[in-house]
């Protein structure tokens, strides 16, 4: 606990400076940032209170040294962990004696790297984007459904002219955005 004390009451008081500020925005949104700001701050102190009491408390209680007898069960696996761990720490150890083999390495990768990186799409849109764009019209409280259909022609007009537009579709008296059209 000595050890890791300050680490533990750094990290929450830097966090604790990220949401406090959220805590005095104003408006409407303020008051929902308010909310979750000091949401965020309790559940901040009061897990370090539990990391720093009751955690070291109940691991001192649950944890014990392991009894010396391994089912029978586990001695094939813990073999097995036990040989690739040998085999990792030489592999490492040859590394860290030569260091041009390490550096061969390393450009391997960044060849690799730098191949897969052209192979690979580098755009955020996937492949299933179907290149579609949902627009929202209003016209004035009140409006009939004849002039929202004269409006959505002009604009069905003017898109259809637009080069690379493939087909319009158009619903009158329905808001597919903000959902608060007519419900028929």
């Amino acid at each position: 606990m000595t050890q890791i004390t300050g680490a533990i009451i750094a990290t929450t008081l830097v966090t604790i400076a990220c949401y406090v500020p959220l805590a005095f925005y104003g408006g409407m949104v303020g008051r929902i940032y308010m909310q979750f700001s000091v949401t965020m701050c309790i559940a901040l102190i009061l897990s370090t209170v539990v990391a720093l009491t009751l955690s070291p408390a109940l691991c001192a209680l649950i944890m014990r040294p392991p009894k010396p007898r391994v089912s029978p069960i586990f001695r094939p696996i813990n073999a097995l962990l036990d040989g690739t761990k040998k085999i990792y720490l030489a592999f490492v150890l040859r590394l860290v004696r030569r260091a041009s083999l390490t550096v061969g390495f390393m450009a391997l990768f960044f060849v690799g790297i730098w191949y897969f990186s052209g192979k690979i799409p580098g755009s955020f849109l996937p492949e299933e984007d179907k290149g579609s764009i949902t627009m929202n019209i209003e016209l004035a409280p009140g409006a009939t459904i004849a002039r929202t259909e004269a409006t959505l022609q002009k604009v069905r007009e003017r898109i259809s002219d637009i080069p690379g537009v493939k087909a319009v579709m158009t619903i009158p008296g329905r808001s597919r955005i903000g959902s608060d059209g007519e419900h028929v």
